[in-house]
This record gives C-alpha cells, sequence and structure tokens, in this order.
C-alpha cells in the first residue's frame, strides 16, 4: 500500500477535532486495501491463462481423452475468466465509487481544515502527555509564539500564575475523564503581556477507547474582562456612592416594590433593608393620596421633583424633598424608578420660625421706623425754635449782639446743627436698612458734582487750614449715580478728610477711568492715617476708631451710611491708608453715557407749579400749633419788608382765613390737632376759593417718605424744621 493512501496523523487529528466519522475514515482505508488486493489477483489470473494457452497449442497432438479433459479445464478457466472480468468490473466500479468518495471527502476535508486555518478562534491539539502537535494561525497572532516555537512545547509556556493551582487540577481531572472542560484562564503572551482566553478542552480517543490526544479551542476575552472589570468598579463605586450618601436613595420596580434602600434610608425609616425590599413602596408614605401618585407622575413626565410627605416604621410622619430618575434596560424599557430624597423636616420647622422672625423684625423694623421718625419729629420741633432764634439773635442787624454773646450762639448753633445731622444720618441708615431709601438712578457728570461739593465744603477747609487741590478731568466723564446721593456721599468724604487732617494739610480729589471700565473718584488726604488692623471696621455703625480722643466731633455713621449709598448706586468703595502720610478713598461708579438734555419752558414751569406772581406787597397765612415755631416765623418775617402775616393754631380757622383773606401763599404744619395739614390741604384744593393758592408745607416729619408724600399731595414746596432761615426766605421769595 502507498503511502499516499495513508491520512497523516495531523490531517486525522484535524478531522476528528471537527467531528468525522471515525468509520468512515476506516471504511476508506479498508476500501483501498480490497481494490489493492484484487487488482493483484487479477494480474495472477491473467497469468495462468495465457500459461494455460501455451500449454494447450503444446497437447494438441495428445490422447481425445487429454483433449476432452483439457476442454473441460478450459471451460473452468474460461468460466473462471469470465467471473473475474465481472469481479474486476465490480471493482471497477466500486473503486471509481470509492474514489468519488474520496474525492470529496478530501475536498471536505481541505475545506474544513482551510476553516481551522482561518478560525478567529485558537486551536491547539496536544498529545496526552501536553506536548503541543498542532496550532494555528491565530495562536501565533493572539500569543506572538510561532508555529515552530509551539511545536513540541507544553502550554505552560503561557501560563501567567494568576489562575490557581485548584483550577489547573479541576482541569485536568475533568478531560482525563474523558469530558468537556470549559472555563477562563489568564494567560501571557510571549512579550510578557497578559490576556484571557474562554476556554474549551476535549480529549480524543482510538479504537481501544484510550485517550489519544487533546485539542483546546479558545477565543480571546480580554476586552470583555476589561469592560467586566469597568463594570464592577462602576457598581462598587455607585455602591459605595448609595451606602455613603447622606441623602436616602430608594428605587422601585415596575410593580413599585422597593428593590434599593440605602443606610440613610434604614436610618430615616427606622426599617431596616431586609423589612422592606420587594415590598410595596406605599408603606414609606403618610396619608396624602396625591403622593401615592408619585409613580406614575414621575414616569409620565421622566422626572418629579417636590415635596412628600412619608412615614416611619413608628407611624411617625415626615417632610421629604424628593427628586426621581426613570431607569431604563438596555433597550430602553422602563424598568422602574430611582428616587432620591432628605427629610427636610427641620428646614421647614426652620422657614417657619424664619418666616415668623421675618414678620417680627418686620414689625420690630416698621415699630423702628415710627419710633425713629416720632423721636424726629419731637427733637425736630424744639430744635426749630433754638436754632432759628439763634438764627435770628446771630444775623439781626437792629440788635447786634457782642463778640463773646456771638461766640456763644455760634455754640449753640454748632450743636444744634450736630445734633441735627445725627438725626438725619440716623434716620437714613433706617431707611436704607429696611430698603425704603429711593435712588434715582441717572447719568452724572462726575466733575461737575466734584467742582460743585469742592466748593461748598472750601470754607470749612479754610477754617481748618486745610487746602483742597482739585485735578479733577472735565473731560466727560459720566456715572449712574443718584445725583444727590451722590453729592451726598463726597461731602461726607471731604468733611472727614478736612475733619481728621493736619494743620495746613492738603487734600486731593480726582478722577480717572479704571481698567474694568469704571469712573473712579479719590479723596486723598495728609492726616494721622488709620492703622490697616482697624480698617475693616471703618464702616461699622458707631465706631468712630478711637476718634473721640481727638476732640473730633462726629456720629460714627457717616462712612457707614457712605458706603450703603455707594452700593445701593452699583458702585464699591475702597480704602488705603499708612500711619502719619494719610489716608485715600476711592468710590468706583459704572460709566456712563452723557445724556440728551431737553429745553424747558420756564414758562410751563411756573404755570404748572401755580405759584403767584410777586406782588409788591404779600399776605402770608401760617397755620401752626406750636407758639414758639409760629413766634419764630413771626419773628423772621417781621424783618422782610412787604410781608404781611396772618397765623392761627388750627387748621379749620385757617381754612376759614383763607376763603375770606385770600392769602397769596399759605405755610402750614403738616402735624396739626384735630385736623392734619393734609386733610386741610384736600379742603383747600377742593373749594374754587382756594384751590389755586399755593400751600407750603412747613413739618418736622423730614423722612424722604414725608417729603416726596407731601409733594404728592400737592404742596408746592416742604420746608422740613428746623428752618434754615436763608433757605425759607428763598422759597418765601419764589411766592
Amino acid at each position: 500500500m502507498n503511502s499516499d493512501d495513508t491520512l497523516s496523523t495531523g490531517t486525522r487529528h484535524i478531522l476528528e477535532a471537527q467531528g468525522i466519522n471515525k468509520e468512515l475514515i476506516e471504511k476508506t482505508l479498508e476500501m483501498r486495501a480490497m481494490a489493492y488486493i484484487a487488482n493483484i489477483k487479477s494480474n495472477l489470473l491473467t497469468d495462468t491463462i495465457f500459461k494455460t494457452d501455451s500449454c494447450k497449442k503444446g497437447l494438441d497432438i495428445a490422447p481425445l481423452d487429454l483433449e476432452k479433459k483439457v476442454d473441460s479445464r478450459t471451460r473452468e478457466l474460461q468460466i473462471a475468466v469470465e467471473t473475474l472480468k465481472a469481479t474486476q468490473e465490480q471493482l471497477r466500479k466500486n473503486n471509481e465509487e470509492l474514489e468519488t468518495r474520496v474525492n470529496e471527502r478530501t475536498a471536505e476535508i481541505l475545506k474544513l481544515s482551510h476553516t481551522i486555518e482561518q478560525s478567529p478562534s485558537v486551536v491547539l491539539i496536544t498529545d496526552t502527555e501536553g506536548n503541543i502537535e498542532y496550532v494555528n494561525p491565530r495562536f501565533t497572532k493572539i500569543t506572538g509564539y510561532t508555529f515552530e516555537d509551539a511545536i513540541g512545547q507544553n502550554p505552560r509556556i503561557l501560563k501567567s500564575g494568576k489562575n490557581t493551582d485548584e483550577e489547573y487540577k479541576q482541569l485536568w481531572d475533568t478531560i482525563m475523564s474523558g469530558n468537556e472542560w470549559r472555563g477562563e484562564l489568564c494567560n501571557k503572551k510571549k512579550n510578557g503581556e497578559l490576556y484571557w482566553e474562554s476556554v474549551s478542552i476535549s480529549s480524543f480517543k482510538n479504537r481501544e477507547g484510550l485517550i489519544s490526544s487533546f485539542i483546546a479551542v479558545t477565543e480571546d476575552i480580554t476586552e470583555r474582562k476589561s469592560a467586566e472589570e469597568k463594570l464592577r468598579y462602576a457598581r462598587g463605586y455607585s455602591d459605595s456612592l448609595i451606602n455613603s450618601s447622606l441623602d436616602m436613595i430608594i428605587s422601585v420596580d415596575k410593580e413599585r416594590n422597593i428593590v434599593t434602600f440605602n443606610p440613610a434610608a434604614e436610618k430615616t425609616f427606622g426599617y431596616k433593608k431586609e423589612e422592606v425590599l420587594g415590598k410595596h413602596v406605599g408603606i414609606l408614605y403618610g396619608k396624602k393620596p396625591q403622593d401615592l401618585q408619585i409613580y406614575e407622575v414621575a414616569i409620565k413626565s421622566s422626572e418629579y421633583e417636590g415635596e412628600v410627605i412619608n412615614r416611619r416604621k413608628d407611624g411617625s410622619e415626615f417632610v421629604s424633598q424628593l427628586s426621581t430618575t426613570v431607569l431604563y434596560d438596555p433597550d430602553g424599557d422602563i424598568i422602574g424608578l430611582m428616587g432620591i430624597s432628605r427629610d427636610i423636616t427641620e428646614r421647614k420647622n426652620n422657614e417657619i420660625k424664619l418666616l415668623a422672625a421675618m414678620e417680627e423684625a418686620k414689625s420690630a423694623n416698621e415699630a423702628k421706623s415710627t419710633f425713629l421718625s416720632s423721636m424726629s419729629h419731637e427733637i425736630r420741633t424744639p430744635m426749630n425754635s433754638i436754632l432759628g432764634f439763634a438764627q435770628l439773635l446771630i444775623s439781626n442787624p437792629q440788635e447786634p449782639l457782642a463778640e463773646s454773646q456771638k461766640e456763644k450762639v455760634n455754640h449753640i448753633l454748632d450743636s444744634g446743627h450736630l445734633l441735627l445731622k445725627l438725626i438725619n444720618e440716623i434716620l437714613d441708615l433706617s431707611s436704607i436698612e429696611s430698603g425704603k431709601l429711593q435712588i434715582s438712578m441717572e447719568s452724572v457728570d462726575a466733575a461737575s458734582v466734584i467742582d460743585e461739593v469742592i466748593a461748598s465744603v472750601d470754607p470749612m477747609g479754610q477754617n481748618h487750614k486745610i487746602h483742597i487741590i482739585n485735578s479733577v478731568e472735565h473731560s466727560g466723564q459720566f456715572v449712574m449715580a443718584d445725583y444727590t446721593r451722590l453729592k451726598q456721599v463726597l461731602i461726607n468724604l471731604l468733611s472727614n478728610a478736612i475733619k481728621y487732617n493736619r494743620v495746613n494739610g492738603t487734600i486731593t480729589v480726582w478722577n480717572e477711568l479704571t481698567e474694568a471700565n469704571k469712573i473712579r473718584i479719590a479723596v486723598e488726604d495728609t492726616g494721622l492715617g488709620i492703622a490697616k488692623e482697624r480698617l475693616e471696621s471703618l464702616f461699622e455703625p458707631f465706631n468712630r476708631l478711637g476718634a473721640e480722643t481727638l476732640n473730633k466731633e462726629g456720629t460714627g455713621i457717616g462712612l457707614t451710611i457712605t458706603k450703603r449709598l455707594v452700593e445701593l448706586m452699583g458702585g464699591s468703595i475702597h480704602v488705603d491708608s499708612v500711619i502719619g502720610k494719610g489716608t485715600k478713598f476711592y468710590v468706583d461708579l459704572e460709566k456712563a453715557k452723557a445724556p440728551s438734555f431737553k429745553t424747558v419752558n420756564t414758562k410751563d414751569v411756573l404755570d404748572g407749579s401755580k405759584l403767584l406772581e410777586k406782588k409788591e406787597k404779600k399776605t402770608l397765612l401760617y397755620i401752626e400749633n406750636n407758639p414758639a415755631n409760629l413766634k419764630l416765623v413771626e419773628s423772621i418775617l417781621k424783618c422782610q419788608p412787604g410781608i404781611d402775616l396772618l397765623s392761627t393754631t388750627q387748621a379749620q380757622v385757617g381754612i376759614t382765613i383763607a376763603r375770606v383773606q385770600q392769602p397769596d401763599a399759605i405755610l402750614m404744619d403738616t402735624n396739626l390737632p384735630g385736623m392734619d395739614g393734609f386733610e386741610a390741604l384736600r379742603i383747600l384744593k377742593s373749594v374754587d376759593a382756594t384751590k389755586e393758592i399755593p400751600v407750603i408745607a412747613i413739618s418736622a416729619n423730614a423722612m424722604s417718605e414725608d417729603i416726596k408724600r407731601g409733594k404728592a399731595c400737592g404742596f408746592v414746596d416742604y420746608i422740613t424744621k428746623p428752618i434754615n432761615i436763608n433757605e425759607f426766605l428763598e422759597v418765601i421769595d419764589g411766592i
């Protein structure tokens, strides 16, 4: 038999590894052997026939009986030849059929062999000792070992040490018993890199039923293992977050049965996780039926956030802030809901307390405002007489005072003005803190305001021997501010710079555009300076930082108000100071565009305010219930030629006088007994005989809202007590 007729061991292993029928392989080999033997027999028979024909020719001369025997023998041989020919024909047909089948199987074997060679899985065959007999190309691509490297080696060359001995023992026990082993192994490539494989190992048995070899088919699952590791890490991280969260985290399935219940939920509800898992989430809710509909609401809107009433294990209820997220499976189907909630019972209680405290604070603030307004009125009323008569004493040319008397009266005026300033600043601070101070923002020319303020405080500077340097840029720098309040801020800063400066010191005022595109107004003095550690307390109310020891008058709230006003105007104030060198204050305000001015028709203004034309002789009516204040105005106007003054202490009487006497103007206190000034004004404006008479309020109610209310009600002007005589006379002259 030729060697070509025998299948190689490797091919047989490959066939058997792929489940090719062993009996078919053996039958193929047997039929090839039978064809070989039949061919030999055919050759022998042909030889015999040839020799028989030769003998027959030599026996032609033999006797007749011999001829008969020969004929008989010849017929037998002919029959045998025919039989042999028939056998040969059958063998030929069988051989052709067998050859066809062998060719078909060979093609299948080649196809199968090609499939194994091209397989994305690693195929490895070993003998019973574990020595490698075959590896496919995928093995080389995965491990880095070539076919030549691997043949004859033991698969131990791939061991990484990551799998336990127990795992390998179980592997060998399984395959040696003829069973298939499946599992996962961490192996090592030729370059030392680790990789994971999913492994299937089977054994082959020979005809005697003995194991002759093993075949391993493996798949690289490194990426999957890496993904699983990341997933495990993510799950572990997620579990850690859930378990360590201070918020309650609870998830439910589609049937609203509890799936997750973290430690924070256990602590708050009083349930152990095992007590609630698998139970309906309704056991955690209070009696509000709408809370039980949260699942449906959340599913419909994909999320939910709100307050719910929960119930603890002991039956007590609490309020929680709940937010939910819908849970989906990989196919996008809803599988449940996760909720994160926090017990806000304490917060809700605090909110209730806070609301009560705010209401109480509001009441207290209103009471404070009422008190301050009342205090202001009660102080301003006597101060009106004190400062008013003091002004008359020092300015009356008909009754001049001696120098010593003037000095004493000036002390009265200074003290009175300081007290008045304190009252005004306290009222301003109260208005700011209560949010009642109104700010009218507009585009203001910074240079113009600074020039005006410097002009107003320069006399004060000269009295203190302080030189004010105006370094203002008049380049049209406009700021967004309340004109009156900005002026108040700058007056306060310059007044302090004068007050706390050294003799013959200087004050420099300038403006500039900052890098932040804001307008900066700076006031720098050469005073004693302020220690750095005390600067933070500079803007605290009533904290004068020890200035009281310098015998400097002050209220201690001027800078507090200044800072609040600057901030209300959207700006900021800063201070730098060096002991012994001086202090710089910076006020930064938003830059603004120049305003567009409109021409004002003076005639319309005069008509609108309904002021009377000036006459050579004026008659004024003064309605005032305080005798001292009434006497003060009488004394002031007594010195003014061309003015007749009518007076009364009652509003009703004053209305009657106005109807009869038709005065040129009415001066009226707003706080009158019985009928107050506002009611009296309403009546005066409702009567044809008096509705055109201008009415001027003179009141100790000096808060900004009082002034606005007065003008809104129809007073053409509003003079606050204590009266400044010069300003008062300017108003009278304007009638």
